[in-house]
Protein backbone atom coordinates (compact mmCIF):
# COMPACT_ATOMS: atom_id res chain seq x y z
CA UNK A 1 0.00 0.00 0.00
CA UNK A 2 1.49 3.30 -1.01
CA UNK A 3 0.44 6.42 0.83
CA UNK A 4 -0.12 9.63 -1.04
CA UNK A 5 3.03 11.69 -1.44
CA UNK A 6 5.29 8.96 -0.05
CA UNK A 7 8.98 9.34 -0.91
CA UNK A 8 12.42 8.15 0.17
CA UNK A 9 14.54 10.46 2.32
CA UNK A 10 17.96 9.00 3.19
CA UNK A 11 18.47 11.63 5.91
CA UNK A 12 15.24 10.69 7.75
CA UNK A 13 15.83 8.43 10.74
CA UNK A 14 12.86 7.09 12.66
CA UNK A 15 13.34 7.34 16.43
CA UNK A 16 10.65 4.78 17.29
CA UNK A 17 12.50 1.81 18.85
CA UNK A 18 9.71 -0.54 17.72
CA UNK A 19 9.80 0.58 14.07
CA UNK A 20 10.71 -2.10 11.51
CA UNK A 21 13.49 0.16 10.21
CA UNK A 22 15.36 -0.32 13.51
CA UNK A 23 15.94 -4.02 12.87
CA UNK A 24 15.66 -4.08 9.07
CA UNK A 25 18.18 -1.39 8.13
CA UNK A 26 18.18 -2.28 4.42
CA UNK A 27 14.61 -0.98 4.08
CA UNK A 28 14.30 2.34 2.26
CA UNK A 29 13.65 5.30 4.55
CA UNK A 30 10.18 6.16 3.33
CA UNK A 31 8.41 9.23 4.67
CA UNK A 32 5.34 11.33 3.98
CA UNK A 33 4.09 14.73 5.10
CA UNK A 34 1.09 14.76 7.42
CA UNK A 35 -1.68 17.37 7.41
CA UNK A 36 0.49 19.76 9.44
CA UNK A 37 3.43 19.38 7.05
CA UNK A 38 5.53 17.29 9.44
CA UNK A 39 7.48 14.31 8.10
CA UNK A 40 6.29 10.91 9.28
CA UNK A 41 7.67 7.41 8.90
CA UNK A 42 5.62 5.34 6.43
CA UNK A 43 6.13 2.15 8.43
CA UNK A 44 5.02 3.29 11.91
CA UNK A 45 3.67 6.85 11.45
CA UNK A 46 6.18 8.25 13.97
CA UNK A 47 6.91 11.94 13.52
CA UNK A 48 10.45 12.45 12.18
Amino acid sequence: RKKKDEYEDVSAICKNPHCITTSEQELPRLVYKDGEGALRCVYCDERI
